[in-house]
């Protein structure tokens, strides 16, 4: 999947019920793209959201997020909702980690079980049953160069 592809599914997010702390509701049009891709495209959106995340993945962005940062759960769900938020945020971000987001109340859990919802609703199966893991790992920590 281009990078650019990428970011016009991520645009599909309702940033409004983001920005409400309504994930369910923020993700839902993005699930709704994501389930006319084939299986191929799905796993290509979740190699670019992986990566987008990766490169979030750091020190001085989990220090710049107040108390998201002090979990490593809460700061994977801070930068999702970062990636969730679209492409100007997100470069904002890399290049200024103060716009990390500072609350709680700004995570995007739900952007991680999009492709998985999407497979699910396009193909009648159990959203666990997608089985799919992209190249880069994600999880806070991952990124030894952000954190050394």
């Amino acid at each position: 999947m281009k990078e650019e592809d990428f970011w016009d599914l991520i645009d599909s997010v309702d940033t409004e019920a983001l920005e409400e702390g309504d994930e369910e509701a923020a993700v839902s049009p993005l699930i709704d793209e994501l389930a006319e891709l084939s299986e191929r495209r799905l796993q290509g959106f979740e190699e670019k959201l992986a990566k987008a995340l990766y490169r979030l993945d750091g020190r001085k962005y989990a220090e710049a997020a107040g108390e998201s940062g002090k979990s490593d759960d809460g700061f994977l769900y801070a930068r999702c909702y970062v990636v969730g938020c679209g492409r100007k945020r997100y470069e904002q971000t890399l290049a200024d980690p103060t716009m990390m987001p500072k609350s709680t109340d700004q995570w995007f859990e739900a952007l991680l079980y999009a492709a998985a919802e999407a497979w699910a609703q396009s193909t009648g199966r159990d959203p666990e049953e997608w089985d799919y893991d992209a190249d880069l790992d994600y999880e806070t920590g991952s990124n030894q160069e952000g954190w050394a």
